[in-house]
C-alpha cells in the first residue's frame, strides 16, 4: 500500500486541502492529512503544496502531434497515448472523421485489433434514430446510419470475448445549428423532448458505452416515436412529406 499526502486533492468536483490518499491498484482511502498514520503505507510520497488530480479522460480526440486515429498505422494509438499522458490524459476515445465507408471500416478494424490485443476497450459508434426510418428525403443518410448500427452489432459479437464492448448510439434531433431554428424554438423543442442538448447526448452516449450497452436510443419521445413511425404505410409517409414541403413536389 502507498500513500500520497498533498496540499490539494481534487475529489468529487472540489479541492480538499491538506489531504491524503491511500492506494494500491485502486484508491482505498481519502482523508485529512492530520489523521494519517504512517503505518498504513509502505511508501509515503509528500507533494507539499502541489495539486493532485485524477487522470483526465478525453472523450473526443482524433489525434495529437501528427498521429491520427484514422491512420491505421502500427503503434499509432500507443504514440497518441504516450503524448496525451504528458498532458495528464490517461484515457481517451479515438474518434473517426466523416469520411467514406471503407475508410471508417478500416479505422475501426485497426482500433478493434489494438483493443483486442490489450483485451480491454470500448467503441462508441454514432448511428441515428433514422436507422429505423429510411423515409423519402433522407434515404442515403438513413441507410448509412443503419449500416453503422448493424456493423456495430456484428463487431460487438466478434470482440466481446476479448472484453471489448461496442455500443451504437441512435439519437433523434440534436439542438445544433443544423436545423436553422430560432433559439426560442430550439428551447421549446428541448423542453418538449423533441430535441436534445449536445452535452446531454454526449453524456448518455459515454455512460452507455462504459456500461457496455449494445445500443441506446436516448430520449423518451424517441422511444415512443420509433415504433409508431414503423407502423405508418410508406405511401402515407410520402404524402405527408410532400404536403409539408420536406419532399419536393415534381411537375
Amino acid at each position: 500500500m502507498k500513500a500520497i499526502i498533498s496540499g490539494l486533492i481534487y475529489y468529487k468536483n472540489k479541492f480538499i486541502k491538506d489531504s491524503y490518499i491511500l492506494f494500491d491498484e485502486k484508491i482505498r482511502e481519502i482523508g485529512n492529512a492530520k489523521s494519517f498514520s504512517s503505518d498504513k503505507a509502505e511508501e509515503v510520497i509528500h507533494l507539499k503544496n502541489q495539486y493532485l488530480l485524477p487522470g483526465f479522460i478525453d472523450v473526443h480526440i482524433h489525434g495529437i502531434h501528427g498521429n491520427d486515429a484514422m491512420d491505421s498505422q502500427e503503434n499509432t494509438l500507443d504514440k497518441i497515448a504516450r503524448d496525451l499522458v504528458k498532458h495528464g490524459v490517461t484515457s481517451f476515445v479515438p474518434t473517426t472523421m466523416t469520411v467514406g465507408e471503407e475508410k471508417i471500416h478500416q479505422s475501426l478494424n485497426y482500433i478493434g485489433r489494438e483493443m483486442k490485443k490489450r483485451r480491454h476497450g470500448y467503441i462508441l459508434n454514432m448511428s441515428s434514430m433514422s436507422a429505423w426510418i429510411p423515409y423519402p428525403g433522407i434515404g442515403v443518410y438513413a441507410s448509412s446510419k443503419r449500416y453503422l448500427k448493424n456493423f456495430s452489432r456484428a463487431l460487438r459479437s466478434e470482440l466481446l470475448d476479448y472484453h471489448v464492448s461496442v455500443t451504437a448510439i441512435c439519437p433523434g434531433a440534436v439542438a445544433t445549428n443544423l436545423y436553422n431554428l430560432k433559439d426560442s424554438l430550439k428551447l421549446l423543442a428541448i423542453r418538449l423532448g423533441v430535441m436534445m442538448r449536445p452535452e446531454t447526448l454526449a453524456r448518455k452516449g459515454v455512460n452507455a458505452m462504459f456500461r457496455r450497452r449494445s445500443w441506446v436510443l436516448p430520449g423518451l419521445v424517441n422511444k415512443i416515436w420509433v415504433p409508431l413511425l414503423l407502423l405508418l404505410p410508406p405511401g402515407l409517409v410520402r404524402w405527408l412529406m410532400r404536403h409539408t414541403g420536406l419532399l419536393p413536389v415534381t411537375e
